[in-house]
């Protein structure tokens, strides 16, 4: 059984490395809404993401994407690049309501994992989307150290006709064949 001493002392370390970690702001979380864009037709929406870091340290971002009804095939990219360390994104994971994100890394300059690319190809997800992206800025350097590290990225949402588009197609469709079947005779 641990001693009254022992116990004081790892209380005391804890507190202290706690301390620590948010005075560096080792650990960094924000949300984002992100107002989604259409395109020229107005069909497929899209938005872009970007998040830069002055200090190293670890992060969790959280992006929302709620401005679209129904369902919808989704599909996106997210990439860092960084010749040396004090410009690195090190992505822990990418993942959209669970689903995650391929990650891709390889050498860029000396940094030997500075390309770091995060995608997604076409999901099929409901109306709320939520993005969470999680790693370290900064490469090996310690929390807390200066940096101008970026990572940025694009999603792709293409709304998926709900069954009764398809039918007034279909109808649509039927009725010019009856006209044009009626006019042949």
């Amino acid at each position: 059984m641990p001693s009254n001493t022992y116990r004081a002392t790892m209380n005391i370390k804890s507190l202290i490395a706690t301390s620590v970690i948010a005075a560096t702001g080792s650990a960094m979380a924000a949300t984002t809404d992100v107002t989604l864009k259409a395109d020229a037709a107005g069909v497929n929406l899209t938005a872009g993401i970007s998040k830069s870091f002055s200090k190293a340290g670890f992060f969790e971002d959280t992006y929302t994407f709620s401005s679209f009804s129904g369902m919808a095939f989704v599909n996106g990219t997210i990439s860092s690049l960084a010749t040396r360390q004090t410009g690195d994104i090190d992505f822990q994971s990418v993942v959209l309501n669970g689903v995650s994100f391929d990650l891709t890394k390889k050498a860029a300059g000396n940094n030997p994992d500075g390309d770091e690319f995060a995608r997604l190809f076409d999901a099929k997800f409901g109306p709320q989307l939520t993005l969470v992206v999680k790693g370290y800025a900064g490469g090996s350097l310690a929390a807390g150290s200066a940096i101008a590290a970026t990572y940025s990225g694009t999603v792709n949402i293409t709304p998926v006709p709900e069954p009764q588009s398809y039918a007034l197609l279909l109808a649509g469709l039927a009725a010019v064949g009856f006209v044009a079947r009626r006019r042949a005779k």
